[in-house]
């Protein structure tokens, strides 16, 4: 402990937060086969090298993990053994998948025999099983690009003589995913009713209203203000009238500039409601917070006593428990936030959402491309969140 606490001090020992991400990253590296994991520790080297994020370094060891599973089921258990009929054999089992007419029970899709299984074990039931499909266009898009990168990676190293990965799934045209407009309306008057509940009504506040993503609101602070005398009272969160909200590193693949400032101001237009509001969430923070140095918006009752932040999952269990109650099924934060985005882009123009967070391209595609309405998910289907 005595040496942990001179590391720290010596800015020479990792923050907790840092390892927790990283732990996250390297945790489906222990599903893959034990003869395989040498070499792609060496491969998560080098994507640590290249800048790469955790959550993306964790989305390609799920994926690389899960190919040499299945990969090992046949004998092939090194890159040079794998040749282009193999990977094409392997996306097959990503596309199909059979499933039973009666009890649902869904059956791997084997690309060697096309048939379906004769009797479900779920049911006993005979000659029930249809072709049904497993993953969706965009997510097998993404496997195979993640195979295209792992194989890449392997010839450049001597590893195999070719890439068998030849072929890359084009991209299909982007549709943008959100919910009737008709449920903006709902979520705003619970968010200046007085006897709503702050945290749950600012939370959607700031998504509506400022378009705020999870990892933004994870991120946000409330203001410091650093007094010279010890007598002076820090500005609270209503008198302050303003939160921080800082930008994202930038990262292989994610390059955008984020938000304009730092700070997002709030609209004196809304003082006569937004004001109360912020007095109820500065009440309940207070009450929660243990460590005075945690300056993070959204606490939790563990990151209350500590400096580290909420995690994804409260964010979306925060907005899953209001939408339950005031729509009766289950919204999510990314696709109301798309809800919000489409209002901005039609109320506005497609140009307000560069101010916001957007990338240029992804801001004008909301002037352009197709959009899909989707609906919450009801009580019964609505996914439950861990935090």
């Amino acid at each position: 402990m005595e040496l942990g606490h001179l590391l720290a001090v010596q800015g020479k020992l990792e923050s907790r937060e840092s390892y927790i991400l990283r732990r996250n990253a390297l945790q489906p590296l222990n599903t893959a086969p034990i003869g395989i994991q040498p070499l792609l520790q060496l491969y998560v080297s080098w994507l640590w090298e290249k800048k790469t994020t955790p959550a993306t370094v964790r989305d390609h060891m799920e994926v690389i993990a899960a190919f040499w599973t299945w990969s090992f089921k046949f004998a092939i258990y090194s890159p040079e053994q794998v040749q282009p009929s193999f990977i094409s054999n392997y996306l097959l089992t990503l596309y199909w998948q059979w499933k039973c007419s009666i009890c649902q029970k869904a059956v791997d899709f084997d690309p060697h025999q096309r048939q379906p299984p004769e009797v479900c074990l779920g049911c006993s039931s005979l000659h029930c099983f249809t072709q049904a499909s497993r993953y969706s266009h965009n997510t097998i898009r993404q496997h195979c690009s993640k195979l295209f990168v792992f194989f890449e990676w392997a010839l450049n190293n001597r590893l195999t003589l070719i890439n068998p990965v030849k072929h890359k799934i084009p991209a299909l045209p982007p549709t943008i995913k959100h919910y009737p407009l008709e449920i903006i309306p709902q979520l705003c008057e619970y968010i200046s009713a007085p006897n709503a509940e702050p945290l749950e009504a600012f939370v959607l506040y700031l998504i509506i209203f400022h378009a705020l993503s999870v990892w933004e609101l994870q991120h946000a602070e409330i203001p410091t203000v650093l007094s010279l005398q010890k007598s002076i009272i820090p500005l609270s969160l209503p008198d302050a009238y303003y939160i921080i909200v800082p930008r994202p590193k930038p990262s292989r693949g994610s390059r955008t500039p984020g938000r304009p400032s730092t700070h997002l101001d709030f609209p004196e237009i809304a003082s006569s409601w937004l004001k109360p509001l912020l007095e109820r969430v500065e009440a309940q923070r207070q009450q929660m917070l243990k460590n005075y140095h945690n300056r993070y918006l959204i606490l939790t009752s563990k990151s209350a006593h500590r400096t580290t932040r909420a995690s994804q999952a409260f964010i979306q269990q925060i907005i899953y428990q209001a939408s339950l109650r005031l729509l009766g099924s289950h919204c999510d934060c990314n696709t109301l936030r798309k809800t919000a985005a489409v209002m901005f882009a039609d109320q506005g123009s497609a140009r307000i959402l560069r101010q916001l967070g957007w990338e240029y391209q992804q801001a004008f595609a909301y002037s352009w491309a197709q959009r899909e309405i989707v609906y919450p998910k009801p009580f019964e289907t609505a996914s439950r969140f861990e935090f």
